[in-house]
């Protein structure tokens, strides 16, 4: 059987999922893995700064998630873009 658990903010899935664990189900949590992905050094990463600029990294070379969401939000063509870089990872 599988369970795919999406939801808002707040919406209990951290709640849910550590039960699951509890339960003796597998976990594959997608938003580690995308946290993961982009971790420095990560190819994924230096091709995200190349594609949305310089202003989506932090200081210290991690993703500034907020600049790379504001980049994004409200253009359909920038999300998608970004998917192809991640989502093969």
């Amino acid at each position: 059987m599988k369970l795919i658990l999406t939801g808002g903010i707040a919406s209990g899935k951290t709640a849910v999922t550590e039960y699951l664990r509890t339960k003796g189900f597998e976990v594959i949590d997608a938003d580690l893995i995308s946290r993961e992905v982009v971790a420095p050094p990560s190819s994924v990463l230096d091709d995200i700064a190349r594609e949305f600029g310089a202003r989506v990294l932090n200081a210290d070379g991690t993703l500034n998630r907020r600049a790379l969401r504001e980049a994004v939000f409200c253009d359909p063509a920038a999300v998608k873009r970004l998917n192809e870089l991640t989502h093969p990872e």
